[in-house]
């Protein structure tokens, strides 16, 4: 009988055995029929190296398995981290940044552009972060000053009436009741507004205001006629062609305070008043409009 078959009964009838017990077994069986079968040793020995080549075998495609499973583990886990670190620079670069002032606050701050803006009271400015955009953008709700800096990318501000776009001046916008006012106090703007869903356009340099209402075209621009515009950053009120209601109305909101007015339409006011009382000015007011103003149940009215 051939080692090979010898061992072959053996083994199948050697279930349940471990591995160093029948290595034991079959070292003794082989040392028994050495002297019968002389060619046992060598046998023996390439049995030994075969087992041994089968066991580097049996490890090798199972390492391969295992590490099958846990590579997508891995590429998963790696995945994870970049998607989520992605999804965090992508949040933060569509993000949004606004910022809102209350009744009779002003505030100042620097855009990432290094553009200078001050809010005027009830004011929201929304700065846009557009990654792939050519444009820097904000929208404006209320009034803003503002100072661009020149990166050579157009800088656009959104309002409800219509849009204004520079590459760096110096600026004033005011959106309120209806109506935009854009002045121009260094360099040089577009001022555009939708008319019958037609874009229209007029540009103002350094001195040049100019108003649109809403649903209609900018007025064309005119030379600003009151020195010091934009009055508010120095606690002053410049009112330009401004209605009466609408000059109470910021006011109002500049204080704190109720202003009413009696049998006065149609009014506009031009002209500078100082802000730095609220009495002074709803005298200063009354005056501009050849009106009187008598004090009552903690507000003003103006006859």
């Amino acid at each position: 009988m051939k080692l090979h078959q010898y061992l072959k009964r053996f083994l199948s009838s050697s279930s349940g055995i471990k591995d160093d017990e029948m290595q034991r077994a079959l070292e003794s069986r082989v040392r028994q029929t050495q002297t019968t079968y002389p060619e046992t040793g060598q046998q023996w020995q390439r049995l030994q190296h075969s087992l041994s080549e089968e066991r580097s075998a049996e490890y090798s495609v199972r390492n391969p398995v295992i590490s099958t499973f846990r590579k997508p583990a891995i590429i998963f886990a790696t995945a994870a981290v970049v998607l989520a670190l992605m999804g965090g620079v992508w949040i933060r670069l569509f993000s949004t940044k606004t910022y809102e002032t209350i009744l009779g606050q002003h505030t100042s701050l620097f855009l990432p552009d290094s553009t200078e803006v001050t809010l005027n009271h009830t004011s929201e400015l929304i700065v846009h972060r557009r990654p792939f955009d050519t444009a820097r953008r904000v929208t404006l709700t209320g009034e803003a000053f503002f100072n661009v800096r020149k990166n050579g990318e157009p800088f656009i501000i959104t309002t409800s009436i219509g849009t204004v776009q520079v590459l760096g001046t110096s600026f004033n916008v005011r959106v309120r009741d209806s109506r935009m006012e854009v002045a121009v106090i260094t360099g040089r703007v577009q001022v555009s507004a939708l008319n019958n869903k037609t874009d229209q356009s007029v540009f103002l340099t350094a001195g040049q205001i100019t108003q649109c209402i809403e649903g209609f075209t900018p007025e064309p621009p005119v030379s600003i006629s009151v020195s010091g515009y934009p009055g508010w950053l120095k606690g002053n009120f410049i009112f330009y062609r401004t209605p009466l209601r609408s000059a109470c109305k910021e006011i109002e909101m500049q204080f704190d305070t109720i202003i009413k007015i009696e049998n006065l339409n149609n009014v506009t006011i031009t002209g500078t008043i100082d802000g730095r009382s609220l009495g002074t000015t709803v005298a200063t007011l009354a005056q501009l409009t050849g009106n009187k103003f008598r004090y009552e149940n903690s507000c003003y009215v103006i006859y």
